[in-house]
């Protein structure tokens, strides 16, 4: 097959780009006038959000970390992953959902942790406690790039109240359920656990059938 490539201008979005397909991104630019140009003091506030989140490329996951599995994954890993479970499977949920939100929502949905870390339930913090925290972490990264939206994304997904956030919730525990099932074939680790603490925290046929295709890997592993 032959491909054909078309010349884009400097400045010119290709056509088929993945921010077009998905939306995430708007179409115009500063030049139709509906959006100003960037300022050197935004790009700073920007970087510095940036640099900031990037610390979750380090944060091991403590769960992986407390059981001995060798070289875990970061919450980045996790959250890389929590995304592409929305991309993938936002169009089998039985409600009626927002992909594009759900996307980015699982983004952020573990953004405070590139401040607080990853704080699990042995380490001595009540979920008051622990809530406290990162709401403080997300507010200070919320208004180090100046977006409130970013803040509200996050109450939204910690209260749960919309289909969104019910969906998103789900997907965390599922894919930490995979992220499980994979690390027992590596590593010869019995982490049948996670599939428990999974399906106590999801509900309906959706979630718990999806569960079970993923539990069934380790037999087929």
């Amino acid at each position: 097959m032959q491909l054909r490539l078309r010349h884009v201008r400097n400045g010119e979005e290709p056509e088929g780009t993945a921010s077009r397909m998905l939306g995430l991104l708007p179409s115009t630019s500063h030049r139709s006038g509906l959006s100003p140009p960037l300022t050197m003091s935004d790009l700073s506030r920007q970087l510095d959000f940036l640099r900031l989140v990037g610390h979750l490329k380090h944060v091991k996951r403590t769960g992986w970390v407390r059981r001995g599995i060798p070289e875990a994954e970061s919450v980045a890993d996790h959250s890389f992953r929590v995304a592409l479970f929305a991309l993938a499977l936002a169009n089998s949920y039985p409600a009626q959902i927002d992909r594009n939100k759900c996307i980015a929502m699982a983004v952020v949905h573990d953004l405070a942790e590139s401040i607080v870390g990853d704080i699990a339930p042995s380490d001595g913090f009540t979920q008051d406690e622990k809530n406290r925290k990162e709401e403080a972490a997300m507010s200070s990264l919320a208004a180090t790039l100046d977006d409130p939206s970013l803040l509200a994304m996050w109450h939204e997904y910690e209260q749960g109240a919309t289909a969104e956030a019910q969906f998103v919730r789900a997907l965390d525990k599922l894919e930490t359920a995979l992220q499980a099932v994979e690390y027992q074939s590596q590593h010869g680790r019995d982490l049948s656990e996670f599939i428990s603490w999974a399906r106590e925290r999801t509900s309906g046929a959706w979630a718990h059938g999806l569960l079970s295709q993923i539990a069934a890997l380790t037999n087929a592993q």
